[in-house]
């Protein structure tokens, strides 16, 4: 049942991202920055850290290809990140007693990767459109998933501890 509710925040999540959260773009707003909406990495990290990272990564696959499938250029690109860095960010904080602060900072930098990572995929195949990577062009979006994250913590850790015991495959 649990699996199912969280199933369904992540598919009403992801449709979000397409419709209503696309005011946030830099076209959009006209902004030099980009002001992307990563909430369904959000969420993906905040499974592999608490659900595990096994987990996780499926999920994260699944739902990467997803946007892969409706969204992007490339199949596999966001499939990739979205599967990667909720896994990392589950190994880096294997040892760690897991507070607030920890998991905000592990969302900045794993939505900051996200980028880095879907940049130079895009950068690979040629779909650039012969823009340079600036560092300084992603912050802002991770810092805006960074809020969300603030904000949709206690009631998503609290519904993550009830499926489950906390990291439970990392012991391997």
């Amino acid at each position: 049942m649990k699996w199912g509710i969280l199933a369904t925040i992540l598919a009403g999540v992801f449709i979000m991202e397409g419709t209503v959260l696309q005011i946030f773009i830099a076209e959009v707003i006209g902004s030099a920055f980009h002001f992307l909406p990563r909430f369904g990495l959000i969420i993906i990290i905040f499974i592999s850290l608490y659900l595990g990272r096994r987990k996780a990564f499926f999920i994260g696959l699944v739902y990467g290809l997803f946007i892969d499938l409706l969204y992007g250029d490339v199949i596999g690109a966001y499939a990739f990140s979205m599967a990667v860095i909720p896994y990392l960010c589950a190994l880096a904080y294997q040892y760690f007693q897991l507070n607030v602060l920890l998991v905000l900072i592990t969302v900045f930098i794993g939505v900051y990767i996200h980028e880095i990572i879907g940049y130079g995929m895009l950068d690979l195949f040629g779909l650039t459109g012969g823009e340079s990577f600036d560092w300084s062009q992603y912050i802002p979006t991770a810092f805006l998933n960074t809020f969300i994250a603030a904000i949709i913590y206690r009631p998503l850790t609290s519904f993550l501890e009830t499926m489950g015991e906390r990291r439970i495959d990392e012991a391997v």
